[in-house]
């Protein structure tokens, strides 16, 4: 089945300490405010969510979501983002501890969240590479090699979309099927006070 229109999504962005400006097109945060993001799955098929962002100083950032199960396997190895056909997923969930802040850089910063019918492989794994640290928590880190993580992102949106490979000129060459995925932008800005 296909990724319907994204107005068949909700995506939800709280700031928890302040009060949005709703006049403003673009709501500003205030340097150190906590997050919350809402994702409702509205339709037949389940959704799989990466997080990205790009701050005002042109810093990319990532929900890193490390794998729950414990293998020799797993290890080092982070989790897909699933939300279940008519589910909400919020990040970070009540339960958890981690708070998400806004970004330090004072400006323009914008969030995508990428969903997709199947599994992200290569992303994931690049995500994995990028992190000097392990945590077995979900939280937003710097990703230190953006390129390579954009290009594996490129890859897996390839992938997913099944496009026969003589159709394609070249090998280098990425044919995107917008039936099996869709991006959500949030556009905000960071201010000191």
């Amino acid at each position: 089945s296909d990724i319907k229109p994204p107005t068949t999504k909700k995506l939800a962005f709280s700031n928890n300490n302040q009060s949005l400006d709703t006049s403003n097109p673009v709501p500003i945060f205030i340097k150190g405010s906590e997050l919350n993001l809402s994702i409702s799955n509205t339709g037949d098929s389940e959704l799989y969510a990466i997080v990205l962002g790009i701050d005002a100083d042109s810093n990319i950032f990532a929900l890193y979501s490390p794998n729950e199960t414990k293998t020799a396997e797993s290890e080092g190895q982070l989790q897909n983002v699933v939300i279940a056909s008519q589910t909400e997923l919020v990040i970070p969930q009540v339960e958890n501890s981690w708070k998400w802040k806004v970004p330090d850089s004072v400006g323009i910063n914008t969030l995508y969240v990428v969903l997709t019918l199947k599994p992200w492989h290569q992303t994931l794994l690049a995500l994995a590479t990028q992190q000097n640290i392990k945590s077995n928590q979900q939280q937003i880190l710097n990703v230190v090699n953006p390129h390579l993580v954009l290009e594996k992102v490129m890859q897996d949106l390839h992938s997913i979309s099944s496009v026969d490979h003589e159709l394609l000129p070249k090998e280098d060459v990425y044919a995107l099927d917008v039936h099996n995925w869709a991006t959500l932008s949030f556009v905000y800005e960071i201010a000191n006070a």
